[in-house]
């Protein structure tokens, strides 16, 4: 029988000092060390397509997925779909859970900056925090409060991007639980302050990642613009289809 003492050092060493943890009810699934974390359902179908996971061969996670690869290095792991800061953040907390080390979050975004277009790839170095998860994470008291990746893992995304010659923008994103709120305000005011894009998840993945202390980073492809406060949508754009074929190809080189 565990003491009580126990009890709290185990939250003291892991932080699991909430009423309800990532680890109660763990299921039978084993994702490895090293994890990508889909967005989308047709992203996550692609890279089974793409590295030959059988389709029907997951487990489930809440309302995703997780296809096990078994690869060069050990088994990791392809969980999707996952939308908005809340959920995808019940999701890696429980990857965390299971065992995941090192997460790689590929997801879509629109741009606000001129300078990216529809099926531009961002490697984010910073995300803003327009969220409310990561502020139960930890206090944010800055006026802009921002989130960062893992720069080991930054890294490895960077130099496979360059090893396939692929161009991409390095730079501030913003994360916001609203995306029906993009006012042109709102737009303009983080045009002005060099910001690329706008998506829904990745500044509290990486306020997660940090608080867990575990490696989280993210790279995310364009698949609409903003800039000119009218919406260009380009969901069905060659070169956003095609982009994301070429990250698959970047997220299986990750897992090799």
């Amino acid at each position: 029988m565990k003491t009580l003492d126990g009890i709290r050092q185990k939250q003291i060493d892991i932080k699991y000092d909430a009423v309800i943890n990532p680890p109660d009810g763990i299921e039978l699934v084993k994702p490895g060390r090293s994890a990508a974390l889909v967005s989308s359902r047709e992203d996550l179908q692609g890279l089974c397509h793409h590295m030959q996971i059988e389709k029907n061969g997951f487990s489930s996670l809440f309302m995703s997925r997780v296809y096990v690869y078994k690869g060069p290095k050990g088994d990791c792991s392809l969980t999707g779909p996952v939308i908005g800061a809340p959920y995808a953040v019940m999701v890696l907390e429980k990857l965390i859970a299971l065992g995941v080390t090192e997460v790689l979050y590929f997801g879509w975004c629109g741009s606000i900056s001129h300078h990216v277009r529809i099926g531009d790839i961002i490697v984010p170095t910073q995300a803003i925090i327009d969220e409310g998860t990561s502020r139960h994470y930890e206090i944010c008291s800055d006026n802009i409060p921002v989130s960062v990746p893992s720069s080991q893992m930054a890294s490895t995304i960077t130099r496979l991007l360059k090893n396939q010659d692929l161009h991409f923008h390095e730079g501030v994103i913003w994360t916001t639980d609203a995306v029906y709120r993009e006012t042109p305000e709102k737009v303009l005011f983080f045009q002005n302050r060099n910001v690329l894009g706008v998506e829904m998840e990745t500044s509290a993945l990486f306020t997660v990642g940090h608080f867990r202390q575990v490696e989280v980073s993210a790279v995310l492809v364009v698949s609409d613009e903003l800039s000119t406060m009218i919406w260009r949508p380009g969901f069905q754009e060659a070169r956003f289809k095609n982009t994301r074929r070429k990250i698959y190809r970047l997220i299986e080189s990750f897992f090799n």
